[in-house]
């Protein structure tokens, strides 16, 4: 999976991209780990916000 998304307004501009991997052990049940990269220019000082993320989603 990858995905980016961008927000502009008039104090800066935002960007994240999102890389991950999905993975069905059984049909109803998903595990998931993203590694996520945030790029924002704000107030022009660099913010550490890099995430890795893990979900687990069931019954859907």
């Amino acid at each position: 999976m990858c995905r980016f998304d961008q927000v502009v307004l008039d104090s800066g501009r935002r960007q994240r991209i999102r890389r991950g991997l999905d993975f069905r052990p059984i049909k109803e049940t998903v595990f998931k780990l993203d590694i996520e990269f945030n790029f924002e220019d704000w107030s022009g000082a660099a913010v550490p916000n890099d995430a890795i993320l893990f979900s687990v989603a069931t019954y859907f």
